[in-house]
């Protein structure tokens, strides 16, 4: 069933103009498709892009306890039901059939030929917005007693291309920081000030060690954590009780004495 809404709704037509009008809903689903609505739009139909979807709930109440929610989803695992049927309350698929995709960066988040899983969009420029709380808040419990998320955020081992061996997980500009809270506000960071590819740093976790790279993929600091040996330098590399680090060129051994 298919159909094409005219009705006059004056308050949200003022915020999306006439999007009313041009708004379509179609709904497919029989007792052998699994699908209770599904909405589509093309872009061949309006050269000016299209949306197949639009959730829109204006917060106007005067009431401290009112809420708007464009959008709210549950997925439910039944008593009962089988133990290995997975539930997601929400998937988001995007296919790039055009063999061809440019890559996003902090600083370019809207070159042309992008294909995101998602975007969060801040505020709008004829809204004259100001700032938000956050980008996206996701919380484990909301009270509802016992009811914990297992895990937080996960990327699945094969969902990322790899560069060099490295699948680019989170990319942050310079200066963002990851920041850790206690009960009393920020307690700790991590951020990067670098500003010249040139003058990079990388951490790797090796097999049993830590390595601290320069621009060029060498470690110049590391320890071992399972036999607690330093080794400092490119390719410094010693046995145990020695140190080895490298000045102008050369490289020095410092022997350890026992205290």
């Amino acid at each position: 069933m298919a159909y094409e809404y005219k009705g006059p709704v004056a308050y949200f037509e003022q915020i999306v103009p006439a999007s009313v009008s041009y708004s379509r809903l179609a709904i497919a689903g029989d007792a052998e498709r699994p699908y209770a609505a599904t909405f589509c739009a093309r872009s061949q139909d309006n050269p000016h892009g299209c949306i197949a979807g639009t959730f829109i709930a204006i917060h106007d109440s005067k009431s401290p306890t009112a809420s708007a929610w464009p959008l709210y989803t549950e997925g439910w695992a039944r008593k009962g039901s089988h133990p290995e049927g997975v539930v997601v309350a929400e998937e988001l698929a995007i296919i790039e059939q055009r063999d061809a995709c440019i890559d996003i960066d902090p600083f370019h988040i809207t070159r042309y030929g992008q294909t995101n899983g998602q975007r969060i969009g801040i505020g709008k420029p004829e809204a004259n917005g100001g700032e938000v709380s956050a980008f996206a808040a996701w919380l484990s419990a909301e009270t509802t007693g016992k009811a914990l998320a297992r895990m937080g955020l996960v990327i699945g081992a094969l969902a990322l291309k790899l560069y060099d061996g490295i699948g680019r997980a989170i990319n942050l500009a310079r200066n963002h920081a990851i920041v850790w809270w206690s009960m009393h506000g920020p307690v700790s960071m991590i951020v990067c000030d670098t500003g010249s590819p040139d003058m990079k740093v990388a951490i790797r976790l090796g097999n049993g060690a830590i390595h601290f790279e320069d621009p060029k993929g060498q470690s110049q600091f590391s320890f071992n954590l399972l036999n607690g040996v330093f080794y400092m330098g490119a390719n410094a590399v010693g046995p145990n009780g020695t140190l080895y680090f490298w000045a102008g060129g050369r490289r020095y051994a410092v022997k350890a004495t026992p205290a």
